[in-house]
This record gives structure tokens, C-alpha cells and sequence, in this order.
């Protein structure tokens, strides 16, 4: 986990004792060698040899140019997989575990049609195939052992983290200045053009999407008077003001003290209180929402407010 938020940079966090053995200390040798093994491979000869190959496998049997981000911004993972089969090639001399080999040895063969096909290379068992499927998720697996995978998607995620972080005082150790950077730019290239945002990179705009991406832009540090953020707030102003959005969006605006607790739907903590029997008692959510409502009824109920909300110009 911590590794994976501090992927979005390539400046290392600090860590006391490179070889000790702490979170801190094995993120800090994951990086070192996530990194070595990206930057050494920039310009290798293996890159050059297999770059077909790469893209071919990390499409998942589509055209390597299926990643089109003007007709479908969802990569499918096709940018971090290219990365890490080639790291895997780089740390086995260029070959590929033996059950997938084949992929850099056969040539194919055209039929009278010009069309390709591999018939001659598909697998003859069941077990045959699990083999190669297995072959090819060890390409993909990341040195600490997990696998890692794209959840972009969501614009509801991000500016709760950028709300939590900007209340706590802004600690680097949370975003860096780096990390800003790259926050503030993904939220940029994902605005519609109307000005808005959706609630998903694929969402046409929403003033869910629009007001807490609006607001997160502004809390990382977007001048009110950019283009791209006038266009931002013209979109909610048109669309009635940020009263107009849904109840997440108005939690991370009662937390920054931009807008009263009272306009607020009722988050009750005490729900928590009731004997595990009752039939309607929150530790029965689906996961994701017993998540997001335990620390949401606890914050609603004492009512949490940025500390300097009355003080800070922004």
C-alpha cells in the first residue's frame, strides 16, 4: 500500500534505515528496485529487440494501439504491463518463462486472406493452457511479490484523500510537491470540455465529479483565475452551485468548512451502537460502504470542521 501511493513519483521518500526492517525500509528497497530496473532499462538493447512483442502481450490479444485515450481513457492496464514485461525480460536475459517462449521463436503464418494465425501454437490441454496463463501473470507480478493493478477510474476517490490531507496541514510525507504536481495535472486532463468533470473518466460531467474535482484542484494549489478552473466553476455555477451536488461531495465541503454541517444528510454514528442482531445495523454494509461510513458518522457526529477555515484565504 504505501508503495503504491509513492509510485506517483520517482523522488524516494526518505527512509531512516535503508536495511531496516520497517514499512518505511521495504518501501525504500521496493523503490530502489522498481526504479534501477525501470531507469536501466530506458535504452536497453532487450526494449529495442521485443518492443512488438511487449506491446503485443500487454494489449491482452488486442491491437497494440488499442490504447486510444481520445476514444476510451482506460489504458487496461496496458501502459504498467508493457512495464513490467520488459523489467521481467531485463532480469531474465531477455527470455520469456519457457511455457510462453514460443511467442519469440515462431514466425507467423499468412493465410490466402493475408490474415494471421497462431492455430499451429494453441495450446492441445486444458492444463497446457492454465500453464501459459500462469507463464504470463508471472510477467506481471511486482518484486515484493503482489500484483498490481490500474484502479483509475473513479473521480470520487482522489479529492477525499486531497480534503484528508489539506485539513491535517499538508504533510509531504502524505502528498509531496512532486505528487501534487501529478495529481493537479491528471485532474486537468480528464476535465470535459464544458468544464466539468464525471464521476468516472468516462462519465460525461456531473456535479458530483465537477464539485469535488473543482475542489481538489483548488486545495492542491490551481489559481482561481486559470482558464481551466474559471471554466470549472462557470460549469457549477450554471448548473445551480455546489448546493446542487450529492451528499459525498457535500461531506468533503462541510469538512473544509465551506459549506454547514446542517445542509448535510444525517450520518448517525450510533447506528454503530446497536446490537449486532438488529437487522439494519451498518457492520452488514456491503464493504466498501461500512468503510466509507464508519469514519463519515464518526466525523458527522462531532460535527469536524477544518481547524483554519475561518483564517485560510483560500
Amino acid at each position: 500500500e504505501p508503495f503504491g501511493r509513492q509510485i506517483w513519483t520517482l523522488e524516494a521518500k526518505q527512509c531512516r534505515n535503508a536495511n531496516e526492517d520497517t514499512e518505511d525500509g521495504l518501501e525504500g528497497n521496493l523503490r530502489k528496485e522498481f526504479i534501477n530496473a525501470s531507469e536501466n532499462s530506458r535504452t536497453s538493447q532487450i526494449e529495442a529487440d521485443y518492443s512488438d512483442l511487449i506491446q503485443e502481450l500487454a494489449s491482452g490479444g488486442r491491437s497494440p494501439l488499442a490504447f486510444d485515450p481520445s476514444k476510451n481513457p482506460n489504458s487496461c492496464d496496458q501502459l504498467f504491463r508493457a512495464q513490467m514485461i520488459l523489467s521481467y525480460l531485463e532480469r531474465n536475459g531477455g527470455k520469456l518463462p519457457k511455457d510462453i517462449a514460443y511467442l519469440q521463436n515462431h514466425k507467423q503464418k499468412s493465410d490466402d486472406k493475408g490474415q494471421t494465425t497462431s492455430d499451429s501454437n494453441a495450446p492441445k490441454t486444458v492444463i497446457e493452457a492454465a500453464k501459459r496463463g500462469i507463464a504470463f501473470y508471472s510477467l506481471l507480478q511486482t518484486p515484493d511479490g503482489h500484483w498490481a493493478g490500474d484502479y483509475g477510474g473513479p473521480h470520487f476517490l482522489l479529492p477525499g484523500l486531497v480534503v484528508a490531507w489539506y485539513v491535517m496541514g499538508c504533510p509531504s510525507v502524505m502528498i509531496s510537491p512532486p505528487q501534487q504536481a501529478l495529481m493537479l495535472h491528471y485532474l486537468k486532463v480528464h476535465q470535459q470540455e464544458d468544464g466539468g468533470w464525471g464521476t468516472h473518466i468516462e462519465s460525461p460531467s456531473t456535479m458530483f465529479g465537477t464539485v469535488i474535482c473543482y475542489l481538489a484542484v483548488r486545495l492542491l494549489g490551481a489559481k482561481h483565475d486559470e482558464d481551466w478552473i474559471v471554466k470549472g466553476r462557470d460549469f457549477i455555477q450554471k448548473e445551480g452551485g455546489a448546493v446542487m451536488t450529492s451528499s459525498w461531495a457535500k461531506f468533503w465541503l462541510c469538512l473544509v468548512g465551506c459549506m454547514e454541517w446542517t445542509g448535510h444528510n444525517s450520518v448517525p454514528p450510533e447506528m454503530w451502537l446497536l446490537p449486532n442482531w438488529f437487522p439494519f445495523h451498518p457492520g452488514r454494509l456491503w464493504c466498501h460502504c461500512r468503510m466509507v461510513y464508519l469514519p463519515m458518522g464518526y466525523l458527522y457526529g462531532s460535527r469536524f470542521v477544518y481547524s483554519n477555515a475561518e483564517s485560510d484565504p483560500l
